[in-house]
């Protein structure tokens, strides 16, 4: 991960000082209607964002409980080739 550093870096580098100029236009400028807008996007942005772990978090509770039902399952199984006698018989204990 490190070696592709001299890929992304200048990536990186490139976003973070649009972001920093963009911090430094949207606090010297007195336009209120234009914060507002940035404000209202920001929160669509959080709220996609908890959107997205939302339903990430889910589907893993989702798995997380199917593994634990079959483990479980598994559990009350009995094991055939032990507790089969000769004439076939199955024999609990």
């Amino acid at each position: 991960m490190a070696r592709d550093f001299h890929r992304r870096g200048p990536v990186v580098a490139a976003c973070r000082i649009g972001f920093q100029t963009g911090l430094v236009r949207l606090h010297n400028t007195s336009d209120e209607a234009r914060k507002g807008q940035i404000g209202t996007l920001q929160g669509a942005v959080l709220g996609l964002l908890a959107l997205l772990l939302g339903f990430t978090f889910a589907m893993a509770v989702q798995r997380y409980d199917n593994r634990r039902d079959l483990v479980v399952a598994d559990g009350f199984l009995p094991s055939y080739p032990a507790n089969l006698d000769h004439s076939g018989n199955l024999h609990f204990g």
